[in-house]
């Protein structure tokens, strides 16, 4: 699961600027994950409204992932979320999660959840979320904003693994991916 991910992800942002071209960054993320045995219905973003009040970003992804994730699947997000809450704006979880997900006051960022099926199967519940913001705020994830301050767009995917179709390929996705590693490393400058 990590190597296609990994890949797809990679693969997605070689082609589009993931904060600019959001859509169509997603677009090539789901078509790697189908290539390689992932099979799940469409991911169509729509913009969550809120009219009035304060809009916090942690618990309008989970009501919106909710929807398809499974009560083992969503008790992860709700435990993980709330783990991330806890942590100060200096701890390195966040800042990594943050400096991932956010450029200026525009963000991109996925939660989702795996489960093994007794029959073996592993299946994903996906959240996949995009926001612009009137400003710039890091833990971005656990602000409260107003209703006019900020633009957030939701998309969720049930995926299953075809894992006879993913093993066929396993090979080469985790060459293509140490192979670049490898590439990375050597080209990088050290004192």
């Amino acid at each position: 699961m990590l190597y296609s991910t990994q890949l797809a992800q990679r693969a997605a942002s070689a082609k589009f600027d993931r904060f600019a071209a959001t859509k169509d960054w997603y677009g090539v993320y789901l078509d790697v994950l189908d290539r390689l045995g992932w099979a799940g219905e469409a991911l169509a973003f729509t913009e969550r409204k809120t009219l009035a009040g304060k809009f916090s970003m942690d618990r309008s992804a989970l009501d919106v992932i909710a929807a398809i994730a499974t009560g083992a699947q969503l008790a992860i997000l709700v435990k993980t979320l709330d783990t991330l809450k806890k942590l100060g704006e200096a701890d390195r979880p966040l800042k990594i999660f943050d400096l991932q997900a956010m450029r200026e006051a525009s963000g991109n960022f996925q939660i989702g959840a795996a489960q093994k099926a007794d029959n073996g199967s592993v299946s994903v519940a996906l959240g996949a979320f995009h926001f612009r913001a009137s400003d710039d705020r890091g833990k971005f994830l656990f602000w409260s904003w107003g209703a006019e301050e900020v633009s957030f767009w939701t998309a969720v995917r049930k995926m299953t693994l075809n894992a006879d179709l993913y093993a066929v390929h396993r090979p080469a996705v985790v060459a293509k991916l140490k192979a670049d590693a490898a590439d990375y490393v050597d080209e990088l400058a050290i004192a």
